[in-house]
Parts: structure tokens; sequence; C-alpha cells
């Protein structure tokens, strides 16, 4: 078996590889956790439920998932792992690969065991229209956020949260040797210096620039596996400073300090960003529905969704509603029935349809949707054009 994947938010790529995955047991198990407080003892006894209805659903099944599955009851008794947990955790496991992934809000709980692993709360809850990465940045300190529908979660890898002091250390001049030179005016000879040596504004410039510089490129490596948007909290001087040694693209900015705001000021200034930009977001993606439904390359009815992304037709797959709809895909026969006793989640094979022939699945807003389907679809072609 591959080993375990942890991740707080699954890329794209990681994305696609679990939509790729297919067994004759696939094992997805969707539960709530919690991030402190006496709750998270409570986290450790609904594993092991979950996991006994996993091990009834396999009813025999395959040994080397009865076997990962006890690893995974094993973890109830791991107090270190369930103290530094997120709203939700997601656990896909099959014969060749096992994931754990961190949910930003709490999922629906879920344990499905099937030829394909179940998406659909993932894709989500991975929706990275709404996450966006945020920067917050001052002369003392840099953390990176994700923000999320309603949490913030901090980013604890990759060399963040930074201190200033911490990347500014002492320079050994054996070690550290950067020359520049300085003219000693006419017929002068040239001087060598250490970087940053000097006194006053010269020496606070060049650390400054060295700060920077890391952050920089530690932003860059977390933004190269991120999709969604990229944004700086910072006062209008750090900005300008910071923009100067970045190349990547900032979506947004916030003028503020973050050294100024307590964790809850801060949140709640993050996720009131959010809202605001994510209903500007519903609203544009409100009116390409509704231009792609007028030209007939677009779709509220489920079954034709399925049949688009089976063909490989659908752009962007917009979930109203992650309750799973039940019925019967015959992909041979290319026919879908609804029936509360299907054996399929057709929305979930929407879902995983979709992200392997590389659509977007995004989640609209329950604020901002009037619509009651479970799903609905924008086409990058219609049938015969």
């Amino acid at each position: 078996m591959k080993t375990a994947t942890k991740t707080e938010l699954p890329s794209k790529e990681l994305l696609n590889e679990l939509a790729n995955e297919t067994s004759e047991r696939c094992v997805s198990i969707y539960m709530k956790t919690a991030t402190a407080g006496p709750e998270t003892t409570q986290a450790p006894i609904r594993l092991k439920n979950l996991v006994r209805q996993a091990h009834e659903q396999l009813d025999g099944g395959n040994d080397t998932l009865k076997k990962a599955l006890e690893e995974v009851a094993g973890m109830e008794h791991d107090s270190t792992f369930w103290q530094h947990q997120s709203h939700g955790l997601a656990i896909l496991i099959s014969p060749t690969r096992q994931a754990w992934i961190s949910l930003p809000t709490e999922p629906k709980e879920e344990v499905t065991v099937g030829s394909h692993f179940s998406l659909c709360q993932l894709a989500a809850q991975s929706n990275t229209m709404a996450t966006p990465l945020v920067l917050t940045l001052s002369w003392e300190r840099a953390s990176l956020l994700h923000v999320h529908q309603s949490s913030v979660t901090e980013v604890t890898t990759g060399g963040f949260p930074a201190a200033y002091d911490d990347i500014v250390t002492e320079r050994d001049p054996e070690q550290q040797l950067q020359y520049h030179t300085q003219s000693g005016g006419s017929g002068g000879s040239d001087v060598a210096m250490y970087h940053g040596q000097g006194l006053g504004e010269q020496k606070i410039e060049a650390d400054r620039q060295m700060y920077l510089n890391q952050i920089a490129k530690r932003l860059r490596s977390h933004a190269y596996d991120h999709d969604g948007p990229l944004w700086i909290m910072a006062t209008e001087e750090v900005q300008g400073h910071f923009k100067s040694n970045c190349d990547l693209t900032i979506g947004h900015v916030i003028s503020a300090s973050p050294d100024s705001l307590n964790e809850t000021a801060r949140n709640t200034r993050l996720l009131g960003t959010r809202q605001s930009q994510t209903h500007g977001v519903s609203d544009s993606l409100g009116e390409k529905l509704g231009n792609a439904l007028g030209k007939g390359l677009g779709s509220t009815k489920l079954d034709e969704i399925l049949l688009a992304a089976l063909d490989g037709r659908v752009e962007t797959l917009i979930v109203q509603q992650q309750t799973p709809v039940r019925g019967s895909f015959d992909k041979d026969k290319r026919s879908v029935s609804v029936s509360p006793d299907g054996p399929d989640n057709l929305l979930d094979e929407a879902v995983r349809l979709t992200i392997q022939t590389g659509g977007e699945v995004v989640v609209a807003d329950e604020r901002d949707s009037e619509q009651t389907n479970a799903s609905a679809a924008i086409f990058r072609y219609s049938i015969g054009s």
C-alpha cells in the first residue's frame, strides 16, 4: 500500500489521483473532529464506530483493507493526534493507497465502500474559489492562513509561521561572505564589505531585504500547489516592500497591521472579506451559468450532467447541495435512473467524472442560490457543435 498521504487541503493533482483510483473495494470515511476542548475526546470514539461500520460494509472483503482499517482504528489511542485537528477529517483507503485529509468545515458523517472513493464532500470542501491563501506580514513575523467558508486555519509547514529574528541572524563572515564594492572616490581603491555590514539604515535595509526574500521563497512553494487566490494582509509600507521582492500575483490586499489585531479580530476581518469576495464570484458564476443555459451549453438535470461528464464536456460542475442522490448509472448503455434504493451516488459520480476530465467543481453559496437542484453544469461544448 502506498504511504499514507496526510494533508490539510488536497491539490488538484491529489484530487485527480483519488478520482482515478479504481478497486473492488475503496473505503471512504468522513467524520467531524474538534479543534480544542473536551470535544476532542469524542473523536476517537466516533472513529471507532465508523471503522466498525466500514468493516460491516466490507463483509469479509479484502485482507489488506481489513488490516489497514485496524491500523486506522488504532489511532483512537493517539491523544496528541486528536488534539491537533481541524473541523473534520476524511480517511480514504484502497488496497493501494491511504489518504488522511483535514477538512476546514464539519462534514456530514459518511462511511461508504465501493469501487471508487466518495469525493463529493472532499471536492466541495476543496472549493478553491472560496479558499484564499492569505499571507499576514509585518516586520516582526509572517503567517500563512487558509480562509474557508466559516473558519480560518493556519499553515504550520514549509517554514510558516516565520519570525524576523529567526531569519535575520547574526552573520558569520566566514560562512556568509558576500562582497560588494564601495568606491573610494577618484583614484581611491574599492573596499570589500560584508552583506548587511554597516551602520544604521543600510544594515536595516539589508536585513529586511533578506527577511522578505526568504518569506517570498517560502510562500512561492506553498502557492505552487494552491489553485485558489493569494491575498496579503499588511500595512501599506510592508506591502510595497514585499511586492518588490515577490513575483507572485496578489489577488487581494487587506491594508491592516496583523500585529495590531488579536486572533478573533483578524479572523473576523478575513472571513468578512472572503464573504464579500465570494458573493462577487457567485454573482459572476450565476450569470455565466444563465448564459450557458440560454445557449444550450449547460444543464440543471443530473442525468444530462452525468452523460456530459462521461463525455468530458463538463467545464464547471456547480454543486448546489451535498446530499447524496441515489440511483443507477450504466455507463455502457448511457442510462441514468434515480431511485432511493439505487446502488450509486449519482452526484458523486458526476463529481468524480468532472475531476477526471479536467473540469472544475465548485460549491454554490446557499445564500446566493435559489435553485433546489443537486447540481448544475456549464459545458465546454454542446453535442453536435
